[in-house]
């Protein structure tokens, strides 16, 4: 069960180089891009599919046109519903073993793992030698149970080398490799979009910036989504009910206490940060650089929509 490129390494080799060629991304993204997706494609074949919502940048990126950029790590949420305390624990045990199959467990210092939340991280055979600054080497695997992921919907996925060769219409290879596009659930927009406004937000009270720094894709990803999400962005209802939703779970989330979660997001030091030099290199020189395919959006377009977010804040009294 799982994707089987990897098995010829002549034609993985060949894939990875030609849809690397085709998106103008280094090939260590395009080989990351196959094994992240070799993980969802298992759990889209395991017995566990409607327990989990894929969250985060991948369930944007994957799951939506908007975004062409890379997301390098899986963020799930379980569904718990009528489910007891001891079957959680272990559905997040099996998700992470089914997702991590021919991985290999990589210790690091944020590794967690308790009965709500799993946070590993796995590195993988790897073919391609990298060098870039900003991609990390292993696929970081964050599952948890407390933050109730609705809504969601069901979506298409697909991997960087399978939507080329969709493109190129080589059927007899998507389905040599099971390459395929596979359905998971993933946590609807609306919701995701807030996730990372309360993010940044969060990383904004950072005393020396260097999480922010590393996230400038969350910049991106509220710009590219934002004609998509406006509608829902000027729903004061339903802007202001995802925003306590989000609130109520980073109470419970391991950034519980790392920052002043109940202040106002509209006094937030984010948007003066926004103005400095150093956070306009990190989005076009590291992040831009290096994860974006087709064009980077100019960061003064970037800032003009956080400063419409920032007028929503003052007129909702977010």
């Amino acid at each position: 069960m799982g994707l089987r490129l990897h098995k010829n390494t002549e034609d993985f080799k060949d894939l990875i180089t030609v849809t690397s060629e085709t998106l103008g991304l280094d090939p260590t993204i395009i080989e990351k891009d196959y094994w992240v997706t070799h993980a969802l494609y298992r759990l889209s074949k395991s017995e566990y599919i409607e327990h989990i919502v894929i969250k985060g940048g991948t369930s944007l990126t994957k799951g939506y046109e908007d975004l062409h950029r890379f997301s390098e790590d899986i963020d799930i949420a379980l569904l718990t519903s009528n489910v007891t305390n001891s079957q959680i624990k272990k559905i997040m045990s099996k998700v992470e073993k089914i997702m991590s199959a021919e991985l290999s467990i990589k210790l690091f210092n944020d590794e967690c793992k308790s009965g709500d939340y799993r946070y590993t991280q796995f590195s993988y055979p790897s073919i391609f030698m990298g060098y870039l600054s900003e991609l990390h080497p292993s696929i970081r695997f964050e599952i948890s149970s407390f933050m109730h992921p609705h809504p969601y919907e069901k979506k298409e996925l697909c991997s960087m080398i399978g939507n080329y060769l969709y493109i190129k219409e080589m059927q007899n290879v998507l389905l040599q490799y099971d390459l395929i596009k596979f359905n998971l659930n993933v946590l609807a927009i609306e919701r995701t979009v807030v996730e990372k406004i309360a993010s940044l937000i969060r990383m904004s009270y950072e005393s020396n910036l260097s999480e922010f720094l590393s996230k400038t894709r969350h910049l991106y990803d509220l710009y590219m989504t934002y004609n998509t999400v406006k509608d829902f962005y000027n729903n004061k209802q339903k802007f202001i009910e995802m925003v306590v939703i989000v609130k109520n779970a980073e109470l419970k989330s391991r950034f519980k206490g790392k920052y002043p979660v109940e202040n106002s997001w509209r006094v937030a030091p984010l948007f003066k940060i926004l103005e400095e030099e150093r956070v306009e290199i990190a989005y076009r020189d590291y992040f831009g650089a290096e994860f974006v395919y087709g064009k980077l959006p100019d960061y003064n377009q970037v800032k003009s929509i956080f400063r419409e977010l920032h007028n929503l804040f003052f007129l909702y009294e977010i």
